[in-house]
């Protein structure tokens, strides 16, 4: 999903509702002559985008009363050790 550069947001692609329906605001191709982003601008683009919504679902989290104690994280590890051993069928 594209990201406004301005604000941060993210905006809806062209065609789905609230998206641009005609050439994009400023027209033409972007300054330097190239037809659009380079696949390093896309990668980059795309990173950014992934830790936005990173950040987007780390703010809806309701935050804990009290912190867990070091026995219940040894004890959820060794079960998803467990469970990711039985999944591939070898030690991971």
């Amino acid at each position: 999903m594209p990201i406004d550069p301005a604000t941060g947001e993210s905006l809806p692609y062209p065609g789905e509702p609230g998206g641009p329906m005609g050439p994009p605001p400023g027209g033409g191709p972007p300054p330097g002559g190239g037809m659009g982003p380079s696949q390093q601008e896309v990668q980059q683009l795309r990173q950014q985008e992934a830790e936005l919504k990173m950040q987007e679902m780390a703010l809806g989290a309701p935050e804990p009363t009290k912190p867990y104690t070091i026995k219940t994280i040894k004890m959820f590890s060794d079960q998803m050790d467990k469970t990711l051993d039985t999944l591939a069928g070898t030690d991971v």
